[in-house]
């Protein structure tokens, strides 16, 4: 997956901020563009990695479905145990929506 691909998944948005706070930390044009593509590297690595998707899911599950305006701490690291160690991942599909 390619930075540019942002576009297509509805992250120009992202990107722009991202690339105004960069403008501000790192003057230098080129390491600006070298920090974003290791940003960029990171956050995919992150996400490709299956624990954390089903993380990732399991907690959008969770938010979609509860009630609560504010979920304590303790609720989200027990969906997160549960989504690490429990018996079956949540999958957030299109129905959930």
């Amino acid at each position: 997956m390619h930075l540019d691909a942002l576009d297509a998944y509805g992250g120009a948005s992202d990107l722009e901020v991202v690339n105004g706070y960069i403008q501000h930390a790192i003057e230098n044009k080129q390491q600006r563009n070298d920090k974003i593509d290791q940003l960029f590297i990171e956050a995919f690595k992150f996400i490709d990695a299956p624990d954390h998707w089903n993380i990732i899911n399991a907690l959008a599950a969770h938010i979609i479905h509860t009630t609560k305006a504010v979920i304590p701490c303790e609720e989200v690291m027990e969906v997160i145990d549960n989504a690490l160690y429990g018996s079956k991942p949540t999958v957030l599909t299109w129905l959930d929506r």
